[in-house]
This record gives structure tokens, C-alpha cells and sequence, in this order.
């Protein structure tokens, strides 16, 4: 699926009119170009037993009591599977588009980041995009359309939708 399929879909399994229009005008155009950014349409993560994406928690090296919890999405199957290699954790790898990666970062509140490992067997070096990032482009693409709203208050978008 490429990019504007992939947002098609997102905008197509939201819940009512209101937050799909949401999605379409406000989200979509910031995970196009979040999304552009990156090499590969889809990446593979990992999802626990409960069928939960795999989080891991990382220390600052300078500061240790710094600590950011993050999602890896990697850019094969192999390389997926060998990160756990040596982990006793049950895991399943799954490929998911990333638009729908960055639309899920947009959601979680536990997750500060997701790193994408781009270049095939390297698993040491990836490109980040922080949630507080993305949240802050979507909301400053909601204000600009809140903006050209009418003052008809039954067309206005919800304040607490970001």
C-alpha cells in the first residue's frame, strides 16, 4: 500500500464523520509527511502475547535516571526476529504500514518515541520520532484549520481532540 492508501484506509475506519473528517484534514497531512521522511512503506513490530506492541525502556547514558520508553519498527522481518534473539519473551513480528505506526504513536501516551531501523541488519542506528513531535504538528494542522472554520459552533472541531 503506498502512503495515501495506507491514510484512506485510517480515514476510512474511523469511528463517525466528525473524527474521520478529523483525521483526513488535521492528522493525515502530518503523517504524509512524517511518513515521507522515512525509506520503507511498512516495518515490522513486535507485539507481546496480549498482542501489545513491545516496549522498551531506555536510559539517558549522562542521565540514568532519565528515561523514555520507546517502540522499534524495523525494516525487515529478519531483523525483527533477531532483536529477540536472546530474549525469553514470547513475541509475534508484524508488518504494519507507517502511517498507521505514526497514528499509533499519536495515541499511546506511555510511548515517548518510536524508532525506525532503516537500513537492513543494522540494528545499532535509526531514524526517532518523538510523540511530543508529532503531537505538536498535528495540533499546530488542527489550529490552522480551526482557523478558516466558520463560528458555527456545531462545526467547530472538539478542543479535546488533541
Amino acid at each position: 500500500m503506498d502512503i495515501d492508501q495506507q491514510l484512506r484506509l485510517l480515514i476510512d475506519n474511523a469511528p463517525d464523520g466528525a473524527i474521520a473528517a478529523v483525521i483526513q484534514r488535521g492528522v493525515a497531512p502530518v503523517l504524509r509527511l512524517l511518513a515521507g521522511r522515512m525509506q520503507h512503506l511498512e516495518y515490522f513490530v513486535l507485539l507481546g502475547s496480549s498482542g501489545a506492541w513491545v516496549t522498551t525502556v531506555l536510559n539517558n547514558r549522562d542521565r540514568p535516571a532519565v528515561e523514555k520508553t520507546v517502540i522499534y519498527a524495523f525494516s525487515t522481518v529478519e531483523d525483527a526476529e533477531t532483536s529477540q534473539r536472546f530474549s525469553d519473551m514470547t513475541v509475534v513480528v508484524e508488518p504494519i504500514p507507517i502511517t498507521h505506526i505514526l497514528f499509533q504513536l499519536f495515541a499511546l501516551d506511555r510511548v515517548d518515541s518510536i524508532i525506525f531501523l532503516e537500513t537492513p541488519g543494522n540494528l545499532l542506528t535509526g531514524q526517532e520520532i518523538q510523540r511530543t513531535e508529532l503531537q505538536k504538528l498535528i495540533n499546530k494542522q488542527l489550529e490552522g484549520i480551526r482557523q478558516t472554520l466558520p463560528k458555527n459552533p456545531s462545526q467547530k472541531i472538539p478542543p479535546n481532540l488533541a
